[in-house]
C-alpha cells in the first residue's frame, strides 16, 4: 500500500512542478504592458547613464521575464541634454535588464538593441562627421570606468545630417566582453558606398594606454591602425597607420574629396596608387604622422605630416623630401577635376575657380633632389606652398638648373570673385636652349641671366591677360640664334649678290641684352640689342601673350660698307610655335624687298 501511495505522491509532485513551470513559462514569456509613468523614470536613468541620452518621449512598453528579463519599448525619442543638434527616433528598443539594479539601486542595462533608429543631426553647432559616428554608437565608452552595458546593437539605422540621409543601412555590434572594453563591428552605406569597420580596444588603465586596432575597408580604399588609446572621452591614440587607395569614383565619396578645401572634384583619379604609412598620433580633430612614407605611382616622399579639421576648417602641413619627383601627372589630374564644367573652347571667358582659395590652410615644404617637369630636370630644389584665407603662395627658394640657379615666387589673392596674381622669377646662368627644347621650340641658345615680374587681376582668364602688367631684363653671352645666318646675309649684300637670301643656318653672337615692359598682355622690347663681331643689331617690337604671336624687327648696323643698301632689317612675325623671319632691304635708288 505504501509503495503505491508513494508513487501517486511522486507523480502528483511532478505534475504539480510541471504545471507550475508551464504557468511560469506562460507568464514569463508573455509580454506584459507597463505604464509609462512607472517606467519612464527608471528608463531615463538607465539610458542617460549608459548612453548620455535623455528620454524625450516614449510610446507603449512591455516586459517579458523569459528567456531573460527583457524590456520592449516602442516609439522612443532620445535627445542629448548638452546638445540641441542631436536626437534619435527609435521605432523599437529592446533592453536586457540587470534585474537586481532595477529592483534595488540605480537601474542598469546588460544589453541594448535599437531597431531601425534614425539619428538626426544638424551642423548649426559645427558638428563634424566624426562626432556623428561617435553619436551613432551612443558614446559607448563615454567614461574611464568600464560601463555596465555589455552589448549594444543597432540594426538598419539611418543618420540624417542637415535633413539629408548621410549614412544608411547601418548595422553595428558593440560588445564589452572579457579582455576588451570595446569590440565594434559595423557595416554601412556611407555616401551610398558600402564600408566595413572593425575596431577593438583592450582593457587597461587609460593613463598608460590601452591597445587599439581598427580596419576600414571599402571600394578601392583600405586603412589600418594599430596602437594604444590614451583617453575615452575624446579620441587620443598613437600607433602605426597604413592607408592605400586606388582610383574609383566611390573612394572619392568615401573620403569626402569633393569637400576638401572647397574643391568640387568629380573623380578620384589623383588618388590612384596612393599609399601612406607612418607613426601616427591622433588627438581628434588633429592628426600627426612622423616618419611618413608616401608613394604615388613611381614617386616616393618621406617626412612628416600634420592635419586638423577643427571647426570644419581643414588645415594641412607637411615637410617632405624626395630623391625624384614628377608632379605633372598629378597636377594635370587635379586641374582637370577643378574645372569639369568649363567648356574647352570658351574656357578663357569663364570665371576662374576660386572656391579652393577661400577655405582651408596649407603649409607644404618640399626638398627634392631631382624635380622632373616634362623633359626638364631641376636639381636640389626647395619649394614651399602656403594657403590661408584666400591667399595662395608658391615660393621656389632654391633650385639648380644645369650650371645655373633659379628662384621665383607666385602669389594668388582672392576677394569675392576677383582674383589678383603676382609672379616674379630670378635666374642666373640658365641654359636657354634646354628650356626651349622642353617646349618643342628652339630658336635661341645660350646661357642667360635675368629678372622678370608680372601682376594682373580679373574674374576670367581673358581678364587676367588683358590686365597683365610687368617688366623684365635679360642678358646673354656667347649664344646662337637658330634659323637665320646674319653673317651670310651681310656677306651677300657686301658683294652685291643678286637673288634670294637664304634664312637657314645659325648666327653666333657675343651678347644679347633686352629690357621688356608688359601692358595689357603685350610685351614690348625696350633698349634691346644684339652684338656680333662687326655688327650691332638694335631690337624693337611686341610679343602678344594673348594671341601668342611675335611682331619684332631687328635692324642690322654692320661695320662693313653696303654700297647698294642703305638699311637692312629682319622682321620676325607669326605664331610662337613657328615664327617667320623675313629680311627687308632698302636700296639707295629704289626700294625692293627680298623674301624667302
Amino acid at each position: 500500500m505504501w509503495p503505491n501511495q508513494l508513487k501517486i505522491i511522486r507523480y502528483s509532485v511532478i505534475l504539480a512542478v510541471l504545471a507550475i513551470l508551464a504557468l511560469v513559462g506562460f507568464v514569463g514569456a508573455k509580454p506584459w504592458p507597463i505604464a509609462n509613468n512607472f517606467l519612464e523614470p527608471k528608463l531615463r536613468a538607465a539610458l542617460q547613464h549608459d548612453t548620455d541620452y535623455a528620454v524625450e518621449s516614449l510610446g507603449a512598453a512591455t516586459f517579458r521575464a523569459l528567456p531573460w528579463p527583457t524590456l520592449d519599448v516602442y516609439d522612443v525619442a532620445l535627445r542629448k541634454p548638452a546638445s540641441s543638434h542631436e536626437y534619435v527616433l527609435i521605432p523599437k528598443l529592446k533592453a536586457r535588464l540587470n534585474v537586481a539594479s532595477w529592483l534595488i539601486g540605480p537601474p542598469r542595462f546588460v544589453s541594448l538593441t535599437l531597431i531601425r533608429p534614425t539619428l538626426h543631426l544638424a551642423s548649426a553647432e559645427k558638428l563634424n562627421e566624426t562626432e556623428a559616428v561617435s553619436a551613432a554608437v551612443l558614446n559607448f565608452i563615454r567614461s574611464d570606468k568600464r560601463p555596465d552595458l555589455r552589448k549594444l546593437r543597432v540594426r538598419e539605422a539611418t543618420i540624417v545630417l542637415d535633413g539629408q540621409a548621410w549614412i544608411s543601412n547601418l548595422n553595428i555590434n558593440v560588445a564589452n566582453v572579457a579582455a576588451t572594453d570595446l569590440r565594434l563591428r559595423a557595416n554601412l552605406l556611407y555616401r551610398d558606398v558600402p564600408l566595413a569597420l572593425k575596431a577593438d580596444i583592450a582593457q587597461g588603465d587609460v593613463g598608460s594606454g590601452r591597445p587599439i586596432t581598427w580596419r576600414i575597408a571599402g571600394p578601392g580604399i583600405l586603412t589600418r591602425f594599430s596602437g594604444v588609446l590614451f583617453g575615452s572621452r575624446s579620441f587620443d591614440a598613437e600607433g602605426f597607420l597604413e592607408f592605400s587607395a586606388n582610383a574609383t569614383r566611390e573612394n572619392a565619396q568615401i573620403l569626402g574629396v569633393g569637400q576638401i578645401f572647397g574643391l568640387k572634384l568629380i573623380s578620384a583619379d589623383f588618388l590612384d596608387g596612393l599609399a601612406l604609412s607612418g607613426t601616427t598620433r591622433v588627438a581628434w580633430p588633429a592628426i600627426q604622422i612622423r616618419d611618413a612614407k608616401i608613394r604615388m605611382g613611381k614617386d616616393r616622399l618621406d617626412g612628416s605630416l600634420a592635419a586638423s579639421f577643427e571647426n570644419d576648417i581643414p588645415r594641412f602641413s607637411a615637410t617632405l623630401g624626395a630623391d625624384s619627383l614628377n608632379p605633372l601627372p598629378l597636377l594635370e589630374k587635379i586641374s582637370s577635376a577643378l574645372t569639369p564644367q568649363i567648356e574647352t573652347a570658351n574656357w578663357m571667358q569663364q570665371p576662374l575657380p576660386t572656391e579652393w582659395l577661400r577655405s582651408g590652410q596649407i603649409d607644404l615644404r618640399l626638398s627634392i633632389d631631382k624635380l622632373l617637369l616634362g623633359s626638364l630636370a631641376l636639381e636640389k630644389t626647395a619649394v614651399s606652398l602656403h594657403q590661408n584665407h584666400g591667399r595662395f603662395e608658391v615660393i621656389l627658394s632654391e633650385s639648380r638648373f644645369g650650371k645655373g640657379s633659379l628662384k621665383g615666387r607666385g602669389l594668388i589673392l582672392n576677394s569675392g570673385q576677383n582674383v589678383e596674381a603676382r609672379a616674379s622669377v630670378n635666374f642666373d646662368q640658365i641654359d636657354i636652349g634646354i628650356l626651349q627644347d622642353g617646349s618643342n621650340i628652339s630658336r635661341l641658345q645660350g646661357v642667360a641671366s635675368g629678372v622678370f615680374s608680372a601682376e594682373s587681376s580679373g574674374v576670367t582668364g581673358a581678364d587676367m591677360l588683358q590686365m597683365a602688367q610687368g617688366r623684365g631684363n635679360l642678358s646673354m653671352r656667347n649664344g646662337e640664334i637658330i634659323g637665320i645666318d646674319i653673317e651670310r646675309i651681310l656677306t651677300r649684300l657686301a658683294r652685291e649678290t643678286p637673288g634670294t637670301v637664304s634664312l637657314g643656318g645659325r648666327s653666333r653672337f657675343q651678347s644679347l641684352s633686352a629690357s621688356m615692359r608688359m601692358d595689357a598682355s603685350v610685351m614690348t622690347l625696350v633698349e634691346s640689342e644684339l652684338r656680333m663681331p662687326g655688327l650691332r643689331v638694335p631690337l624693337e617690337g611686341n610679343i602678344d601673350l594673348n594671341r601668342q604671336t611675335f611682331d619684332l624687327q631687328a635692324q642690322l648696323q654692320p661695320a662693313i660698307n653696303l654700297s647698294r643698301f642703305g638699311e637692312v632689317t629682319i622682321k620676325i612675325d607669326g605664331p610662337w610655335s613657328k615664327p617667320v623671319m623675313t629680311p627687308q632691304f632698302t636700296p639707295r635708288q629704289n626700294r625692293s624687298e627680298i623674301r624667302n
